[in-house]
Protein backbone atom coordinates (compact mmCIF):
# COMPACT_ATOMS: atom_id res chain seq x y z
CA UNK A 1 0.00 0.00 0.00
CA UNK A 2 2.83 2.07 0.83
CA UNK A 3 4.65 1.55 -2.24
CA UNK A 4 1.95 2.28 -4.50
CA UNK A 5 1.17 5.73 -2.44
CA UNK A 6 4.52 6.39 -2.92
CA UNK A 7 4.42 5.81 -7.18
CA UNK A 8 0.74 7.52 -7.02
CA UNK A 9 2.95 10.56 -5.61
CA UNK A 10 5.49 9.83 -8.01
CA UNK A 11 3.04 10.13 -11.06
CA UNK A 12 0.95 13.55 -10.56
CA UNK A 13 2.31 16.54 -9.60
CA UNK A 14 0.65 19.08 -6.08
CA UNK A 15 -1.94 19.96 -8.44
CA UNK A 16 -3.29 16.83 -9.94
CA UNK A 17 -3.53 15.20 -6.35
CA UNK A 18 -5.39 18.00 -5.06
CA UNK A 19 -7.33 17.95 -7.59
CA UNK A 20 -8.30 14.18 -6.95
CA UNK A 21 -8.56 14.71 -3.50
CA UNK A 22 -11.14 17.15 -4.92
CA UNK A 23 -12.94 14.53 -6.94
CA UNK A 24 -12.91 11.85 -3.69
CA UNK A 25 -14.76 14.72 -1.35
CA UNK A 26 -17.17 15.04 -4.05
CA UNK A 27 -17.56 11.30 -4.37
CA UNK A 28 -17.86 11.52 -0.78
CA UNK A 29 -20.43 13.75 -0.40
CA UNK A 30 -22.82 12.39 -2.98
CA UNK A 31 -22.47 8.71 -1.58
CA UNK A 32 -23.20 10.49 1.93
CA UNK A 33 -26.42 12.19 0.53
CA UNK A 34 -27.34 9.00 -1.10
CA UNK A 35 -27.44 7.43 2.32
CA UNK A 36 -29.24 10.11 3.76
CA UNK A 37 -32.08 9.70 1.41
CA UNK A 38 -32.02 5.96 1.68
CA UNK A 39 -31.76 5.29 -2.25
CA UNK A 40 -29.28 2.59 -1.75
CA UNK A 41 -32.42 0.56 0.71
CA UNK A 42 -34.77 1.46 -1.90
CA UNK A 43 -32.88 0.08 -4.60
CA UNK A 44 -32.08 -2.79 -3.25
CA UNK A 45 -35.70 -3.58 -2.27
CA UNK A 46 -37.40 -3.05 -5.72
CA UNK A 47 -34.56 -5.33 -7.20
CA UNK A 48 -35.84 -7.90 -4.56
CA UNK A 49 -39.58 -7.46 -5.15
CA UNK A 50 -38.20 -7.70 -8.72
CA UNK A 51 -36.15 -10.87 -8.43
CA UNK A 52 -39.16 -12.62 -6.14
CA UNK A 53 -36.57 -12.67 -2.76
CA UNK A 54 -39.49 -10.92 -0.27
CA UNK A 55 -41.73 -12.71 2.49
CA UNK A 56 -39.14 -16.32 1.67
CA UNK A 57 -40.41 -19.14 3.88
CA UNK A 58 -39.40 -18.44 7.97
CA UNK A 59 -39.77 -22.20 8.48
CA UNK A 60 -40.96 -25.73 6.81
CA UNK A 61 -44.72 -25.53 7.41
CA UNK A 62 -44.20 -21.40 6.47
CA UNK A 63 -45.27 -21.24 2.67
CA UNK A 64 -44.02 -17.86 2.12
CA UNK A 65 -46.81 -16.98 -0.01
CA UNK A 66 -45.51 -14.29 -2.44
CA UNK A 67 -47.31 -13.52 -5.54
CA UNK A 68 -44.54 -11.66 -8.23
CA UNK A 69 -46.55 -9.34 -10.09
CA UNK A 70 -43.47 -6.75 -10.00
CA UNK A 71 -41.27 -8.89 -12.48
CA UNK A 72 -44.12 -9.82 -14.65
CA UNK A 73 -45.29 -6.33 -14.62
CA UNK A 74 -41.99 -4.48 -15.14
CA UNK A 75 -40.46 -6.99 -17.94
CA UNK A 76 -44.34 -6.55 -19.80
CA UNK A 77 -43.90 -2.82 -20.14
CA UNK A 78 -40.39 -3.07 -21.38
CA UNK A 79 -41.62 -5.50 -24.36
CA UNK A 80 -44.06 -3.30 -25.16
CA UNK A 81 -41.65 -0.56 -25.43
CA UNK A 82 -39.30 -2.40 -26.98
CA UNK A 83 -42.00 -3.92 -30.05
CA UNK A 84 -41.92 0.04 -30.97
CA UNK A 85 -39.09 0.59 -33.85
CA UNK A 86 -36.68 3.10 -33.59
CA UNK A 87 -37.19 5.58 -36.48
CA UNK A 88 -34.96 8.96 -37.18
CA UNK A 89 -36.11 11.49 -39.05
CA UNK A 90 -34.68 14.66 -39.37
CA UNK A 91 -36.26 17.58 -39.98
CA UNK A 92 -34.73 20.49 -41.68
CA UNK A 93 -34.92 23.81 -39.75
CA UNK A 94 -34.40 25.89 -43.42
CA UNK A 95 -34.61 24.84 -46.75
CA UNK A 96 -30.69 25.04 -47.02
CA UNK A 97 -30.83 22.10 -44.73
CA UNK A 98 -33.18 19.78 -47.13
CA UNK A 99 -30.67 18.23 -49.75
CA UNK A 100 -29.03 16.84 -46.36
CA UNK A 101 -31.78 15.56 -44.61
CA UNK A 102 -31.07 12.05 -46.09
CA UNK A 103 -27.70 12.16 -45.41
CA UNK A 104 -28.25 12.75 -42.07
CA UNK A 105 -30.65 10.19 -41.62
CA UNK A 106 -28.24 7.16 -42.52
CA UNK A 107 -25.54 8.53 -40.81
CA UNK A 108 -27.55 8.08 -38.16
CA UNK A 109 -29.31 4.89 -38.22
CA UNK A 110 -25.49 3.81 -38.89
CA UNK A 111 -24.34 5.46 -35.25
CA UNK A 112 -27.89 2.91 -33.62
CA UNK A 113 -26.44 0.34 -35.52
CA UNK A 114 -23.15 0.52 -34.10
CA UNK A 115 -24.39 0.89 -30.45
CA UNK A 116 -26.89 -1.65 -30.91
CA UNK A 117 -29.70 0.59 -29.54
CA UNK A 118 -32.49 -1.84 -29.38
CA UNK A 119 -30.36 -3.78 -26.53
CA UNK A 120 -28.99 -0.73 -24.84
CA UNK A 121 -32.50 0.10 -25.00
CA UNK A 122 -34.13 -3.04 -22.69
CA UNK A 123 -31.83 -2.28 -20.36
CA UNK A 124 -32.32 1.51 -19.61
CA UNK A 125 -36.23 0.85 -20.05
CA UNK A 126 -35.92 -1.87 -17.17
CA UNK A 127 -34.11 0.33 -15.15
CA UNK A 128 -36.60 3.36 -15.60
CA UNK A 129 -39.73 0.71 -14.67
CA UNK A 130 -37.63 -0.86 -11.87
CA UNK A 131 -36.50 2.47 -10.23
CA UNK A 132 -38.16 4.86 -11.94
CA UNK A 133 -35.56 6.78 -13.61
CA UNK A 134 -33.42 5.76 -16.37
CA UNK A 135 -30.29 7.28 -17.92
CA UNK A 136 -28.12 7.42 -21.22
CA UNK A 137 -24.67 8.55 -21.23
CA UNK A 138 -23.66 9.77 -24.65
CA UNK A 139 -19.81 10.35 -25.46
CA UNK A 140 -17.24 10.37 -28.35
CA UNK A 141 -14.66 7.90 -28.88
CA UNK A 142 -12.21 9.98 -31.48
CA UNK A 143 -10.64 6.19 -31.93
CA UNK A 144 -13.63 4.03 -32.82
CA UNK A 145 -13.81 3.20 -36.91
CA UNK A 146 -10.27 3.28 -37.27
CA UNK A 147 -9.78 6.77 -36.14
CA UNK A 148 -12.97 8.01 -37.76
CA UNK A 149 -14.84 8.75 -34.11
CA UNK A 150 -17.99 7.61 -32.91
CA UNK A 151 -20.44 8.61 -30.90
CA UNK A 152 -20.93 6.41 -27.88
CA UNK A 153 -24.20 5.44 -26.36
CA UNK A 154 -24.42 3.71 -22.74
CA UNK A 155 -27.32 2.90 -20.28
CA UNK A 156 -25.98 3.34 -17.59
CA UNK A 157 -27.83 2.03 -13.87
CA UNK A 158 -28.80 5.05 -11.43
CA UNK A 159 -27.47 2.76 -8.48
CA UNK A 160 -24.23 3.98 -9.76
CA UNK A 161 -24.94 7.70 -10.39
CA UNK A 162 -23.67 10.62 -7.97
CA UNK A 163 -24.81 14.33 -8.23
CA UNK A 164 -24.11 17.32 -6.69
CA UNK A 165 -26.01 16.98 -3.58
CA UNK A 166 -26.84 20.62 -4.24
CA UNK A 167 -29.17 19.79 -6.66
CA UNK A 168 -32.99 18.71 -5.67
CA UNK A 169 -34.22 19.13 -8.98
CA UNK A 170 -34.25 16.16 -11.35
CA UNK A 171 -35.13 19.40 -14.54
CA UNK A 172 -31.87 21.44 -12.87
CA UNK A 173 -29.66 18.49 -13.08
CA UNK A 174 -26.90 20.33 -16.00
CA UNK A 175 -26.63 23.11 -12.92
CA UNK A 176 -24.66 20.61 -10.82
CA UNK A 177 -20.88 21.20 -10.06
CA UNK A 178 -20.80 17.81 -10.78
CA UNK A 179 -21.60 14.19 -11.93
CA UNK A 180 -20.08 11.09 -11.03
CA UNK A 181 -20.39 7.62 -12.59
CA UNK A 182 -18.64 4.60 -10.84
CA UNK A 183 -17.63 1.50 -13.09
CA UNK A 184 -16.03 -1.82 -11.73
CA UNK A 185 -13.19 -2.09 -13.84
CA UNK A 186 -10.20 -4.60 -13.53
CA UNK A 187 -6.60 -3.68 -13.37
CA UNK A 188 -5.56 -5.60 -16.69
CA UNK A 189 -8.12 -2.93 -18.07
CA UNK A 190 -6.43 -0.47 -16.64
CA UNK A 191 -3.17 -1.42 -17.92
CA UNK A 192 -4.72 -1.84 -21.93
CA UNK A 193 -6.13 1.50 -21.11
CA UNK A 194 -3.23 3.49 -19.48
CA UNK A 195 -0.25 1.64 -19.24
CA UNK A 196 1.74 -0.29 -17.16
CA UNK A 197 2.93 2.92 -15.17
CA UNK A 198 0.09 3.83 -13.92
CA UNK A 199 -1.66 0.77 -13.63
CA UNK A 200 0.63 -0.70 -10.75
CA UNK A 201 0.26 2.55 -8.72
CA UNK A 202 -3.66 1.49 -8.43
CA UNK A 203 -4.60 -0.46 -5.58
CA UNK A 204 -6.76 -3.78 -6.63
CA UNK A 205 -10.28 -3.39 -4.36
CA UNK A 206 -10.03 0.37 -4.06
CA UNK A 207 -13.18 2.72 -2.64
CA UNK A 208 -12.57 6.45 -2.41
CA UNK A 209 -14.81 6.10 0.73
CA UNK A 210 -12.09 4.49 2.64
CA UNK A 211 -8.15 5.70 2.83
CA UNK A 212 -6.31 2.77 3.94
CA UNK A 213 -7.30 -0.80 2.95
CA UNK A 214 -5.84 -3.93 1.91
CA UNK A 215 -5.95 -4.87 -1.13
CA UNK A 216 -8.71 -6.89 -2.91
CA UNK A 217 -9.43 -8.68 -6.17
CA UNK A 218 -8.02 -7.60 -9.71
CA UNK A 219 -10.84 -4.70 -9.75
CA UNK A 220 -10.79 -1.56 -8.25
CA UNK A 221 -13.77 1.49 -8.22
CA UNK A 222 -13.15 3.34 -11.66
CA UNK A 223 -15.06 7.20 -11.60
CA UNK A 224 -15.99 9.15 -14.42
CA UNK A 225 -16.39 12.69 -13.69
CA UNK A 226 -18.39 15.43 -15.36
CA UNK A 227 -17.38 18.89 -13.78
CA UNK A 228 -18.55 22.29 -14.71
CA UNK A 229 -16.20 23.73 -16.90
CA UNK A 230 -16.88 27.04 -19.08
CA UNK A 231 -20.99 26.50 -18.19
CA UNK A 232 -20.71 23.13 -19.56
CA UNK A 233 -20.52 19.48 -18.18
CA UNK A 234 -16.99 18.74 -19.33
CA UNK A 235 -16.32 14.32 -18.58
CA UNK A 236 -12.92 13.65 -16.79
CA UNK A 237 -11.75 9.99 -16.82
Amino acid sequence: MKNRRRMREALMDEAERALAEKYRRYYLDAVQDKERRGLPERFALYDAYWEGDVNLPASENDPGSCTNIVHANVEGQVSLLLEQSIGILPVPVGPEDAPFAQTVQRVLEFIKDKNRLTRKLDLHERRREKYGTGIFRVSFDPEALGGAGLPVIEACNPRDIYIDPGITDVYRTEEAAFIIETVCKTVHWAREQYGETIADAIVPGYKPQYADQPAGDDTYLHMLVWTKEGGKLRMWK
